[in-house]
């Protein structure tokens, strides 16, 4: 089965493009055992937001906002990181 990361690693390490990713998968080895280059872009650095939503009165609020406790965290800790 093709998966869109098998096809992104395979047409990169072929040498036929270039691609962006996440810095959560370049961190987690996304191109580890290919013949690439990852490089992190110059300040100031593209990015984006995210959110966690749920409905008033889930069962699952309290969830969603242990998560969302635990991406600020996480993301504002990689800010102070140099």
């Amino acid at each position: 089965t093709l998966t869109p990361c098998f096809c992104w690693s395979g047409l990169v390490d072929g040498g036929l493009g270039v691609s962006l990713i996440p810095k959560i998968a370049a961190d987690a080895g996304i191109g580890r055992g290919l013949d690439v280059t990852i490089r992190p872009f110059s300040p100031p650095a593209i990015g984006r937001s995210i959110g966690v939503a749920w409905r008033s009165g889930s069962s699952r609020e309290e969830d969603a906002r242990i998560v969302a406790k635990e991406l600020k965290d996480l993301f504002q800790s990689e800010k102070q990181t140099p």
